[in-house]
């Protein structure tokens, strides 16, 4: 019943493309372009035996997708916004109807740093925005409901972990082939720092499907270096999904060299190495070859011709005019660093509340609310990931993110002391690793705007945190987890 709905459908929409097509109607074209997989998937998750499970597969898969927005667009509703919706409903029905057992409030780690936005967004001078952001977080937090509930289970933590690599196939195609052929895959809109002037050259950065090329850079760099120390530890014995993360690394590398994002190639590079010598399998002898190895290319390299003419083999030569305006950009950040923090003074405790730091300068200069919306730039943040999060939650809300980082490295390195589960320990230490990627590339950018560079943070905590009870219990009878 099911696949005759399903084709008739597509005929019906397939044919109001046509038609949106002939009568140049772009409005209707785009329509039929969401309606189809979207109705599609909808169908399938329904007559999934298990629509949770098929739901959170899909997502990973589908990651690089998610931003997209449903049309008309004019609500700002995005696919996993949709897909969050369900899961929220799929969730509350299941754990009323006692189906099985659904972990809703993992442990009161999890809601303190929640707890500790609450100042913040009853002091916010603009509590609209501060709705819609905390509505964001609320997404991202039910997504870690939903990866709770399922990474102690062995056979779906390998299946996520070849989603997750088929997710990084696609990120890396869509940036090399916009370096190929120069069209903008971010969903029609225009790329944001896609073109930097260094002296006399104009250096090209590619995004792909992001809107910001150093976005795309973090994305490819944490799971790039994931991936890497997950198979040097030998996590995984599948074939296919060992072929198929390879072929990922493989694209992963040159995609993030043209994304010229400085702190995401040598941040990914740096820990890759490091966890490559280190954590791998290969056995104090096979370490000692490598390490020894990797110092006498440096060495020769450098006494061969200099460190200049070494980066030039290496390195593309968009990568290297940026290097050379490194200290430029060091100091204007720092100048906009300096000019912002009239923001944090202005409410120091709880900040201006979420997503607000915008409004403080429209709210300042109310002239330039109207020049933003003629098409004026007016910043969403103050060239920092973190200087924003201090800015907008204040001294109270940034005790939380604190909180959250030394529990999730302090549990990692606990599993790793312990040696609990050999599959645990290797999760673990390669959740350091990207995790240390994922900070050092969210110093120049607040990257979690993007639904798919925010999703990291969950995926990794779960795996961190209610991975534990992996592979002696089924799903939601996680060890040290208990249930609502």
């Amino acid at each position: 019943m099911s696949i005759v709905f399903i084709i008739g459908t597509f005929i019906v929409l397939l044919g109001a493309g046509i038609y949106g097509t002939t009568m140049d109607k772009f409005a209707i074209w785009k329509f039929v372009l969401f309606s189809v997989p979207l109705l599609t998937y909808i169908i399938v998750m329904f007559s999934s035996r298990d629509r949770l499970r098929f739901i959170l597969l899909s997502l990973i898969i589908f990651l690089p997708f998610i931003g997209l927005k449903i049309p008309p667009g004019s609500l700002g509703l995005t696919v996993f916004d949709v897909l969050m919706f369900f899961t929220f409903f799929l969730l509350l029905a299941e754990k009323l109807g006692a189906k099985r057992e659904i972990v809703l409030i993992p442990t009161h780690h999890d809601w303190f740093p929640l707890f500790l936005l609450i100042p913040s967004a009853l002091t916010s001078i603009s509590y609209f925005n501060s709705l819609g952001s905390l509505i964001s977080i609320g997404e991202i937090y039910l997504a870690y409901v939903l990866l709770v509930n399922f990474v102690s289970e062995k056979e779906f933590i390998e299946r996520l972990h070849l989603n997750l690599a088929f997710a990084l196939i696609i990120v890396c195609l869509f940036v090399l082939l916009e370096k190929a052929t120069g069209i903008n895959f971010n969903y029609g809109a225009a790329h944001s720092g896609q073109y930097m002037q260094v002296d006399k050259y104009v250096v090209h950065r590619t995004a792909g499907i992001f809107q910001d090329p150093q976005k795309a850079a973090q994305f490819i760099g944490v799971i790039m270096t994931y991936l890497i120390v997950v198979n040097c530890r030998k996590t995984f014995q599948n074939s296919f999904y060992m072929l198929v993360s390879n072929v990922a690394i493989a694209l992963s590398i040159p995609a993030l060299f043209i994304t010229v994002s400085r702190a995401a190639i040598f941040g990914s590079m740096a820990v890759s190495a490091v966890f490559f010598l280190f954590f791998n399998k290969a056995g104090l002898v096979g370490k000692l070859f490598m390490g020894c190895a990797l110092c006498l290319v440096l060495v020769f390299g450098w006494l061969a011709g200099g460190k200049d003419v070494v980066l030039s083999k290496v390195l593309p030569a968009s990568t290297l005019r940026r290097l050379e305006k490194s200290s430029d950009d060091i100091q204007g950040r720092t100048r906009v660093w300096e000019d912002s923090w009239r923001v944090f003074k202005s409410s120091p405790l709880t900040g201006i509340g979420p997503g607000n730091y915008r409004e403080f300068f429209f709210q300042e200069n109310p002239n330039l609310r109207e020049f933003f919306a003629h098409g004026g730039f007016v910043p969403d943040m103050p060239e920092s990931g973190y200087l924003k999060i201090l800015y907008e939650v204040g001294i109270i809300g940034s005790i939380g993110c604190i909180y959250f980082f030394f529990r999730f490295m302090g549990t990692a390195a606990g599993n790793f002391i312990i040696q609990a589960d050999k599959h645990l320990v290797s999760l673990c230490i390669a959740s350091i690793a990207a995790m240390l990627v994922f900070l050092a590339t969210f110093i120049t950018i607040f990257t979690v705007s993007d639904k798919r560079n925010a999703m990291i943070v969950p995926l990794l905590a779960a795996i961190v945190f209610a991975g534990s009870g992996r592979p002696k219990t089924p799903m939601g009878a996680v060890n040290g987890v208990r249930s609502l």
